[in-house]
């Protein structure tokens, strides 16, 4: 089950997975995208997120979400035909799930 966090100016529905985790266990959350580039393909592993911290887990959770949805729209809006596949969700049309793989815990 996913928390909602704001992705393009809307609310949307984000796994917490990874936050939920890196909160847990103190690992890194590691934004990894890839494109597609002249017939080449290429992923580039960028730094682990600085982490957010909050005396309230669940609040500490949605601001580190934020934070990874920051990083993912960014990715899209440098390379808007990566091919990055987002469908409606639910019921509202303004819940979106997140089916490429964007995330990486080292």
């Amino acid at each position: 089950m996913g928390i909602w966090v704001e992705f393009f100016g809307r609310e949307a529905r984000t796994m917490k997975a990874p936050e939920w985790l890196a909160l847990k266990t103190g690992c890194a959350v590691v934004p990894i995208n890839n494109y597609r580039e002249n017939g080449r393909h290429h992923v580039v592993i960028h730094p682990a997120l600085e982490w957010i911290p909050n005396d309230d887990a669940a609040e500490a959770i949605r601001l580190n979400t934020q934070s990874y949805n920051d990083v993912l729209e960014r990715f899209i809006r440098e390379r808007p035909a990566s091919g990055y596949g987002f469908t409606a969700a639910g019921n509202s049309g303004a819940c979106w799930r997140n089916h490429s793989r964007r995330r990486m815990l080292v």
